[in-house]
């Protein structure tokens, strides 16, 4: 996970500034008064995300855009604290907020489409290093984003088992699955 969070740290640092900026703008704005349900909703849906991304659910891409979503978030709720204390600002729905957790939205989408191809090709490397220790078909072995899918022909019997255990205790692997490589891990 650690490896992942290196490849995403710069935007990670922009959401961090981007909650701090915002806390700075939002400092002499009004609040309104619909705060117990954007309360909520903010932290239904980072407690949605945490869930998803705890259970390891979805598989692939789109579970490495999940947990990117969530640290982007916690960066951002982060700076906007620390710009709170720093200039005194009440944290409210004002509409600088709305802009400012918008911006947050746009970092992340934009972290992911930039970050997330090299680093699922990095991680790639690792796995195929990983892969041809155990002397299995590496055409057999896939990658969807931190997942790893084994088809059934890239090893059989203790070596099978070997290779998958040595895939679950490789760093960044969350979760490793046997099946169609070509389903869950396209090539290309």
């Amino acid at each position: 996970m650690f490896e992942a969070l290196n490849q995403y740290a710069g935007w990670l640092i922009a959401a961090f500034a981007g909650g701090a900026f915002t806390a700075w703008l939002a400092r002499n704005d009004k609040a309104e008064e619909r705060w117990a349900w954007w309360k909520l909703a903010a932290l239904a849906t980072l407690a949605a995300l945490l869930a998803l991304a705890l259970f390891g659910w979805p598989f692939g891409l789109t579970g490495l855009w999940i947990e990117s979503a969530i640290a982007t978030a916690v960066a951002f709720v982060a700076g906007g604290l620390v710009g709170a204390a720093l200039w005194k600002t009440r944290i409210s729905p004002s509409p600088l907020w709305r802009v400012g957790a918008a911006s947050a939205a746009i970092i992340w989408f934009l972290s992911n489409l930039v970050s997330a191809g090299p680093w699922e090709a990095l991680f790639k490397r690792s796995v195929n290093d990983v892969v041809a220790k155990n002397g299995a078909d590496p055409s057999e072995v896939g990658v969807a984003g931190r997942d790893v899918v084994v088809g059934p022909a890239a090893a059989q019997g203790e070596a099978r088992a070997k290779l998958i255990a040595d895939l679950r205790a490789a760093p960044s692997v969350r979760r490793v699955a046997e099946g169609d490589v070509a389903r869950w891990a396209p090539r290309g």
